[in-house]
């Protein structure tokens, strides 16, 4: 099934299927709907999760880490990967009221709907 995304872009033809950063590798279906889901280790102990799907028209990918906050590296490499370069990428604190989040150590990137265009 195709689905573009915001920017136009085919879903199909996202980043994610070139090599992963971080000894993530690919486990297949994720636990949300139309989600992929790649997991690495880093350490004996210590896991690091991405999970992404299109999520309203967006692409939404999530970034999780079993011990702490990922690295702001950690990060960058994540949306380097994830994300076309021209792409607008946005992390999004969320109103008091609308904030879910299910993993501790769990930041959002999200494609920005309005671009540098819409500030």
């Amino acid at each position: 099934m195709t689905v573009l995304t915001v920017s136009g872009h085919d879903s199909r033809l996202l980043r994610l299927d070139d090599p992963a950063p971080l000894n993530l590798q690919d486990v297949g279906i994720g636990p949300i709907p139309n989600s992929r889901l790649w997991i690495g280790h880093i350490g004996k102990h210590n896991r690091i999760s991405v999970i992404a799907s299109i999520d309203g028209g967006a692409m939404h990918v999530s970034i999780a880490h079993s011990q702490r906050y990922p690295t702001w590296d950690e990060i960058l490499a994540v949306r380097s990967w994830a994300f076309p370069e021209e792409t607008e990428v946005v992390m999004v604190l969320a109103r008091r009221s609308e904030y879910v989040n299910v993993h501790n150590n769990c930041f959002h990137l999200w494609e920005s709907a309005c671009g540098r265009e819409g500030r």
